[in-house]
């Protein structure tokens, strides 16, 4: 699942806290929209608003395994980072009809104390911060 991955840090206003905590996730015709609540109740809105051919949402106690090869291999960066060579990237960027709609994907992924959200996408997303 996790073998081989190189790990990039992603700062965003999450990349150093602790315990960010799943809210939701909602998709809709315009955009894919997770909500991640961090330190002092502060709010993260992701929105995904490029093309995402792909997202998944996973209990985080099925994920034990990326957190010992985070630590072994001292790739450890914190509650978001992106992947280079992940076999779920490699997945899509097989059919050459979606290179040429999606040419640049890249696989970013979330993590929180009760989820990991792991998305493809072509651009980052828009941050949007607020208070409970």
């Amino acid at each position: 699942m996790c073998q081989g991955w190189k790990i990039e840090k992603w700062e965003t206003p999450l990349s150093a806290v602790s315990n960010p905590a799943f809210e939701s996730l909602i998709q809709d015709k315009e955009a894919l929209k997770i909500n991640i609540r961090g330190d002092n109740d502060k709010k993260s809105l992701f929105i995904f608003d490029s093309h995402c051919p792909a997202y998944k949402s996973i209990d985080e106690t099925y994920k034990t395994k990326l957190w010992s090869y985070l630590d072994e291999t001292d790739q450890r960066f914190g509650s978001t980072f992106t992947v280079k060579n992940s076999s779920w990237l490699k997945q899509y960027q097989e059919p050459e009809f979606l290179t040429r709609i999606v040419p640049d994907l890249k696989h970013y992924v979330i993590c929180t104390t009760n989820n990991i959200i792991e998305i493809l996408t072509d651009k980052k997303p828009q941050i949007i911060e607020s208070n409970s």
